[in-house]
């Protein structure tokens, strides 16, 4: 069966020849990664709620730019990259800098872009501005207090701040850390505060997860080799969030995951190591039963995770509802607390006739679907077969869904 080819004119066949020609001409000693971080979400993902996955009022970088809706918000970005640099500056900026990591941009998308070397210099240009721009409104404010002490206030984010925040989180919209940087650089703005400063306070202001606070991750050597662009920081921060029980730059070990179960048998499962340990101590709980997904239905802190119940009247497995965590306290006695560190620190104990779930703290605002579903997004398009899924299995586990169809 034949499949419609993405070089579909002359034209587009001059560029493609163009940007292969332009790879092979590349130092030997200039490595580059074709592993694609900027990626489309598959239409099987985004058919389940589409308006979390392609954006509604901004477009950055090649995929969206062009859309006629956002004509106004493009004139926008234009303003604002003009306040920024002049002509002269962005021309100095692509001819002199930009154009030459041309192969290692488009490396970073997993789409052909049917675009002019030049256009694409400036749409990531304009974007990137429109974007530091943005990212700046995040730093605390100084404020003088009456005592004449200086301190710094963050800024109250509203929901307007935060409808903007879930496109600019979006998968499709993420804009290269290389271009970023060179940005910065050009803007003659210390480019090491990308990370532990521009970064880290936006995903401060709208993680969901609380992030981990160790030092490496600030560090602008460790970040750049390790996140591509802002949503890949975010997973960074959210998914290496531990407790502290060593030395605070102790290395993470993956063997010690509690997700780590991409590669294991579903015996190892960690849904089905909770559903084993919870079935003891529910009425009913010896017959595992088809999940509900309740992402869209209840709060992810009154999710338990799963249990199981038997219907007399239905031997066979059936769905069935999973009780909030007031039902569990009171029918199992089942004590719910927060764990110091993030989703690697999740565990089930039982202490004598004491159960106890520790989880860690989630904070729901109207931006946190549309944020958890691309972190998702992300970590599952660039995952290896090595890889362990750890975000999504937490969120399978908090959608109380043990591999089964996810609806959440």
């Amino acid at each position: 069966m034949t499949t419609e080819s993405f070089i579909n004119n002359p034209e587009t066949e001059k560029r493609w020849l163009i940007q292969c020609t332009n790879s092979f001409k590349l130092d030997k000693e200039t490595a580059i990664d074709f592993s694609p971080y900027i990626c489309q979400v598959p239409k099987t993902i985004k058919e389940s709620k589409i308006q979390s996955y392609i954006p509604q009022k901004i477009g950055l970088g090649p995929y969206h730019c062009f859309r006629p809706e956002f004509f106004v918000t493009e004139r926008h970005k234009l303003t604002i990259a003009k306040n920024c640099m002049d002509f002269s500056e962005v021309q100095h900026l692509i001819t002199e800098t930009l154009i030459f990591f041309e192969p290692i941009i488009r490396a970073q998308y997993d789409k052909f872009l049917d675009i002019d070397t030049h256009a694409l210099c400036w749409i990531l240009t304009i974007d990137s501005l429109y974007l530091l721009h943005f990212l700046n409104s995040y730093i605390p404010y100084q404020e003088i207090d009456p005592e004449g002490r200086s301190l710094a206030q963050e800024k109250e984010i509203d929901s307007e701040r935060r409808s903007l925040a879930q496109d600019i989180i979006m998968l499709e919209n993420q804009i290269p850390c290389v271009v970023l940087i060179e940005i910065q650089m050009a803007l003659n703005q210390p480019y090491s505060k990308l990370f532990k400063d521009l970064f880290f306070n936006f995903c401060k202001a709208h993680s969901p997860l609380q992030l981990s606070e160790k030092k490496k991750f600030r560090s602008f050597k460790f970040c750049k080799a390790r996140s591509p662009h802002l949503l890949a920081y975010m997973h960074q921060l959210i998914v290496n969030n531990r407790a502290i029980i060593e030395e605070e730059e102790e290395e993470y070990d993956d063997s010690k995951c509690y997700f780590d179960g991409y590669n294991r048998s579903f015996e190892d499962h960690i849904v089905v190591k909770v559903v084993k340990n919870i079935a003891g101590i529910i009425p009913g709980g010896d017959i595992v039963e088809k999940p509900m997904s309740l992402m869209s239905q209840l709060p992810w802190d009154h999710i338990t995770g799963l249990i199981t119940k038997e219907d007399e009247n239905k031997p066979q497995i059936e769905e069935i509802e999973i009780p909030s965590v007031t039902e569990l306290e009171e029918i199992a006695k089942v004590k719910f607390k927060l764990t110091e560190g993030g989703i690697r620190d999740i565990k089930f104990v039982e202490e004598g006739s004491e159960h106890t779930f520790y989880l860690p703290q989630i904070t729901l605002n109207s931006d946190t679907e549309v944020i958890v579903r691309n972190l998702v997004a992300y970590e599952a398009a660039t995952a290896s077969p090595e890889s362990s899924l750890e975000l999504a299995e937490y969120v399978d586990f908090m959608c109380g869904n043990c591999g089964y169809h996810k609806r959440c």
